[in-house]
């Protein structure tokens, strides 16, 4: 029984790898993460400004206000993010804001609630994915596409490598077998991004629901 449990297991999965040049998830999370790199300056460049006028003019009355100007921001862009999640990669979320039933009551839940906290979590994990993605897309798409489009152009003037020589791409059984490795190389990127989007949408669910 066990047996074959783990065989079912183990097939859902090598299923699941062949999918990924096939699965729409795979598209989905990279266009979420092209979305991520511009959102993820925006939210370090609200947190950074915001939390450093914040210290900074602490001993002043407009530095608590400021603080809260920034929790809100992060509150606002907590939901935003989550909604944007939930429409791409079909993350169950459901952000909430700080109860306003009164401002004594506002106030409490924006600078002790809990989903401030968890919203203020989920921003930095976007600002983390945002740089990878920007390094992962760069260098996956740049490099993939070089090695699959060798076939067209090789030559001598075709090197590769990060050592002195580099190697050359200058027959046609090595710009074939570039293009194998630029197959390869691609299939890694969109598994690349299809588990950061699986990882993202189980955090935006773990981070970002109410109650």
């Amino acid at each position: 029984m066990t047996m074959t449990s783990n065989g079912r297991t183990a097939g859902a999965h090598c299923g699941w790898l062949l999918r990924i040049p096939v699965d729409p998830m795979t598209y989905r999370s990279f266009g979420y993460l092209l979305l991520t790199m511009p959102l993820a300056l925006a939210y370090f460049t609200m947190l950074v400004v915001g939390l450093s006028l914040s210290a900074s003019l602490l001993v002043l009355l407009i530095g608590p206000v400021i603080f809260a100007a920034t929790l809100l921001l992060v509150v606002a862009f907590a939901w935003f993010d989550g909604q944007l999640t939930a429409v791409l990669l079909d993350a169950e979320v459901n952000p909430g804001f700080p109860a306003n039933d009164s401002l004594v009551t506002f106030a409490k839940e924006l600078f002790l609630g809990k989903q401030t906290w968890l919203g203020f979590m989920f921003l930095l994990w976007k600002i983390l994915l945002g740089f990878i993605a920007f390094v992962m897309i760069v260098v996956g798409i740049s490099v993939s596409l070089a090695l699959l489009l060798s076939p067209l152009y090789y030559g001598e003037h075709l090197v590769v490598g990060i050592w002195a020589d580099g190697y050359a791409i200058n027959s046609p059984s090595r710009a074939a077998a570039a293009a194998v490795i630029g197959a390869g190389f691609a299939y890694l990127t969109l598994l690349f991004v299809n588990v950061l989007g699986l990882v993202t949408r189980r955090l935006a669910e773990e981070l970002l629901n109410d109650g």
